[in-house]
């Protein structure tokens, strides 16, 4: 799919993993010959590459009080941190239990082979994904720009996927780990009513949107995070309905249902963004988009089975 000004479209990539230090993740990247660049790290436990093809990309241990805030986000666990000088002590600790993060900036797809060779990269220098280990949470994210820029295309694709987010969570079959966790949760099913009558009675324009959202998905625990591009496409709303400021706003879909696969030599976040370009065909076709509706519909009220509704989604969205 291509931009509206013929370049290609763009998608970031985040991926979780264990087995490694940031610093050692970071050099082992920049070492692949197709992307280079230089590792600045500015904690042991935060680096960032400078320069090549993955310029601007992050490598940090995830968990919020590994390292020092950006100015005006501390609270008062920063505090007692930065009292005591106990952040290095923190950061180890929890080392052992949150994964390092590999946070890309936006390529285009066409350029995803940059992204894949350092994906194997890592597994061959000892990086472990969600399979190593039952306690191994870690997930895929993918940050698939909203193109065009489009407010009514956005609520197009975030109401198709709330129809759709059944099927999808069985094609993507995210791990036990996972599922237990509240990092990825599905939609509450009130919110998807929500959406269905809203369409039923009248236009559901954006600022519609962000209020439904806001009531019954108040977090971004959720396979598809839709707070980042609420808060780009409009600041005021997203941040009076949402319960926090909404950080790091950006033209994308934050999709984060699936897993870190990195044991699997044949994994690539290639298969994930096919099976979400998926949801963004049914929200581009009025047809598919009715019979998504539809069949979400006949599914809540049983008219039709788990195994019909999954079979409808695989007819509507065949190549």
């Amino acid at each position: 799919m291509n931009s509206t000004d013929g370049n290609q479209r763009r998608v970031g990539v985040e991926i979780e993993f264990a087995g490694m230090t940031a610093t050692e993740a970071a050099e082992t990247i920049v070492s692949v010959e197709e992307v280079g660049g230089d590792v600045v790290a500015s904690t042991p436990y935060a680096t960032k590459i400078k320069g090549g093809a993955l310029d601007g990309a992050n490598i940090e241990l995830d968990y919020r009080y590994a390292n020092t805030p950006p100015e005006g986000e501390e609270n008062i666990v920063d505090e007692m941190i930065e009292a005591f000088k106990t952040r290095d002590i923190t950061a180890e600790a929890a080392s052992y239990l949150w994964p390092v993060e590999l946070s890309a900036p936006p390529i285009p797809e066409a350029k995803l082979h940059i992204i894949e060779s350092a994906i194997d990269a890592l597994r061959r220098a000892g990086a472990m994904g969600t399979r190593e280990s039952p306690f191994y949470a870690y997930g895929l994210h993918l940050n698939c720009e909203l193109d065009p820029p489009d407010p009514d295309r956005a609520v197009r694709v975030g109401t198709a996927f709330a129809f759709a987010e059944e099927w999808l969570r069985w094609r993507v079959g995210p791990d036990l780990s996972r599922r237990a966790t509240p990092y990825v949760d599905p939609y509450p099913p009130m919110f998807t009513f929500a959406l269905n009558n809203r369409l039923t009675t009248r236009k559901l324009d954006l600022r519609g949107f962000i209020e439904l959202y806001g009531l019954w998905c108040p977090t971004r625990n959720h396979a598809l995070d839709m707070w980042p591009l609420l808060g780009w496409l409009d600041p005021d709303t997203a941040n009076s309905a949402s319960f926090k400021k909404i950080k790091r706003p950006r033209p994308a879909f934050h999709y984060r249902l699936p897993d870190c696969d990195l044991s699997d030599p044949e994994w690539t976040p290639r298969t994930d963004l096919t099976l979400w370009r998926r949801i963004e065909q049914i929200a581009d076709d009025p047809t598919l988009f009715e019979a998504a509706r539809e069949a979400w519909t006949k599914r809540m009220f049983m008219q039709i089975s788990v195994f019909q509704y999954r079979r409808r989604f695989e007819e509507m969205t065949e190549a």
